[in-house]
């Protein structure tokens, strides 16, 4: 998999997948809870 030309081993990548297995976000260098916490709320409310 790759993400518009950026190489995999070339920064962090983080994936929030929803129940149907679509990527519901895409968190490219480090992240934090609050940062994810909003999407990840998002896809387990669905």
């Amino acid at each position: 998999m790759g993400l518009r030309g950026l190489p995999l081993a070339a920064v962090p990548i983080s994936l929030i997948v929803d129940k149907q297995q679509r990527v519901a976000a895409v968190y490219l260098g480090a992240v934090l809870r609050t940062d994810v916490q909003p999407a990840l709320d998002s896809v387990l409310a669905e």
